[in-house]
């Protein structure tokens, strides 16, 4: 810093403090690696100076990953996978078990529309050989009526003269018949695979049979091959079912049962057309008896097939007031057919 009292008086000569004190200041103003300053005959000179060499760090442009590194990274990777998949795969299937709950709701605003009109509820098979589904007959509730008056009602499902009804069985029902979650979605009849059939994974209760443990008694039933036909279901081949006929409660009895479990354990559902009613005292493709826990993989008397699918812990149903839910397969076995009843008068029914 310049000192003041090294300023030349007034019209005097400089002085040597004065001279020192601005060679001072210049080599404050220059970092001695740019600039050097030296006084020679009350003059002062600068000119550049090399300085000192400054440090520098070579980088490598082609240096990579260490083996370690590259380790690190990738067990890092792998924690983080092993962290999301999980959380992805229960989004997955959250979403996959609320479109299959609509799919239950969809079908049940349907079989109320179809008694709105009837004042009745839909035959499990409107012919008593091989005819058509309750499932055709609720299109019209579905906004499906073009594809309903498409059918020959005067013909069974699969006639082999019949072309109109063998294509429209070929053609992919609509998405309200068929879980996300369940992955075979044809028929494996061997009548039918040839043709190429959709199948339905949404089957009517034909109602429990075997043993009311509540009540102490025997659920009606008509003895057939195959399993027989359960009589205290919603739907039977010989008789429309009226809501007033339900006397255990529309909330409290099932409707329509989830059917969509995948090959496991060594046994493999049998699922036919979604358009194919059944047979009277032989068997029914479009519903089945209450007779096996869920997910049980019975696959024994055709018409005893457990209800079961591919969601974790249970399947979904759908009750006569419209509602669905989800019944966990570890559901009391008695309380479950108690439930599928419509007139049994239990009480203990699945909440």
């Amino acid at each position: 810093m310049l000192s003041t009292n090294s300023f030349p008086a007034e019209g005097g000569l400089a002085q040597p403090g004065f001279v020192l004190g601005i060679a001072g200041g210049l080599r404050n103003c220059f970092p001695p690696a740019v600039r050097s300053t030296a006084v020679s005959g009350g003059r002062i000179h600068t000119q550049p100076t090399r300085g000192r060499p400054r440090a520098s760090v070579k980088l490598s442009a082609d240096r990579g990953f260490t083996l370690i590194e590259l380790l690190v990274v990738i067990a890092i990777i792998g924690v983080l996978v092993g962290l999301l998949l999980p959380a992805v795969q229960q989004a997955r299937e959250a979403a996959r078990r609320s479109s299959c709950s609509n799919n239950l709701k969809q079908i049940g605003l349907a079989l109320h529309g179809y008694n709105d009109a009837n004042k009745e509820l839909p035959l499990s098979s409107v012919e008593l050989q091989d005819g058509l589904s309750w499932q055709v007959f609720i299109l019209p509730f579905m906004e499906e009526d073009a594809r309903f008056q498409s059918f020959d009602f005067g013909e069974k499902y699969s006639d082999s003269d019949n072309s109109m009804n063998k294509s429209l069985t070929a053609t992919r029902p609509p998405n309200s018949f068929l879980c996300p979650s369940g992955t075979d979605i044809m028929s494996n009849s061997s009548s039918d695979l040839s043709d190429g059939y959709y199948t339905t994974h949404y089957l009517g209760s034909m109602g429990p049979t075997g043993q009311n443990v509540e009540a102490g008694t025997t659920y009606s039933e008509q003895s057939t091959s195959n399993g027989g036909f359960g009589r205290q279901g919603i739907f039977f081949w010989a008789k429309s079912r009226k809501f007033r006929e339900v006397t255990d409660g529309l909330s409290n009895t099932i409707a329509i049962g989830e059917n969509s479990w995948t090959a496991r354990n060594g046994k493999s559902p049998q699922r036919r057309a979604w358009t194919r009613g059944g047979r009277a005292g032989y068997w029914m493709a479009s519903c089945k008896n209450f007779q096996q826990p869920i997910n049980s993989d019975y696959t024994g008397e055709f018409n005893d097939h457990s209800m079961g699918s591919d969601h974790p812990g249970g399947a979904q149903f759908g009750f006569v007031d419209g509602s669905v839910r989800l019944l966990v397969d570890t559901i009391e076995f008695g309380v479950y057919k108690a439930t599928a009843s419509m007139n049994g008068g239990e009480t203990n029914v699945a909440e």
